[in-house]
């Protein structure tokens, strides 16, 4: 199977190179960093690891970042059975091929994401969390986790994958200005079945640790509420964009 991996990216320089390194074992056929105007050096550092890096584009938001990837990939990797779209702060397991393999195995299935989890560890010079926050990491986890099994809806630091078919038929990556990562699940669900692997992939927790665990869950399903309500409250996404905003004003993912 071929397989291409997108990665959107806003000031990634503690992470891309790591977060790039750890796709090795599985041997993915292309790499594509779509970066939103980085001040930092982000581009250049995935270039040192040989990714192929979109910049300058204009690019406004994840949603487009993603879907600008998809765009390379589907030119860049013809005849690609598979495109995977992984956040900037998110490591890859080890078997993340196989574990794509699998899922799409049945051509049933349209898409899947994997089982998440946070990481403990780091990058240099940040200060590892508390035990009580840990145990509210786990915490959030377990909600999360109930959350997509009930639902079938997953959230885009669990490395959503998707046929590329499927997300042409789908109309694309959706251009949202915020949840596009469940707008495209129920696109993708009106086309087939979604499944969650169990192979578990390390996200950061970086903005629950900076804004408070708890405080920053609630957060979270107060956007996805009112979300799927139909409702888009700009006061919510500017405060969910935040921090890259006071990096990056011009381009919040």
């Amino acid at each position: 199977m071929r397989i291409a991996v997108v990665i959107p990216t806003l000031n990634e320089s503690a992470n891309i190179a790591e977060v790039i390194r750890s796709l090795a074992p599985g041997e993915p056929d292309l790499v594509v960093v779509a970066d939103c105007d980085s001040v930092d050096d982000t581009a250049d550092l995935a270039r040192a690891e040989r990714a192929h890096v979109i910049t300058n584009a204009g690019l406004r938001g994840r949603g487009a970042a993603l879907q600008a990837g998809a765009t390379f990939a589907a030119s860049h990797l013809p005849g690609a059975e598979a495109i995977w779209f992984l956040h900037g702060d998110t490591l890859a397991p080890a078997d993340w091929r196989r574990a794509i393999e699998a899922v799409l195995a049945d051509s049933a299935v349209v898409g899947g994401a994997f089982t998440q989890r946070f990481s403990f560890t780091p990058p240099p010079g940040e200060t590892p969390p508390s035990w009580v926050q840990r145990r509210l990491l786990r915490f959030v986890i377990f909600c999360n986790r109930t959350r997509y099994r009930i639902t079938g809806i997953y959230f885009g630091d669990q490395g959503i994958f998707v046929r590329p078919d499927a997300l042409a038929n789908a109309g694309g990556v959706p251009q949202s200005p915020l949840m596009e990562d469940i707008d495209l699940c129920l696109a993708l669900k009106r086309l087939g079945k979604l499944r969650v692997s169990p192979v578990k992939l390390s996200t950061s927790p970086r903005r629950f640790l900076k804004h408070g665990v708890i405080r920053q869950l609630l957060h979270d399903w107060l956007l996805l509420t009112t979300h799927r309500l139909g409702l888009r409250p700009s006061s919510l996404y500017a405060k969910y964009n935040a921090d890259n905003e006071k990096q990056n004003a011009a381009s919040p993912v």
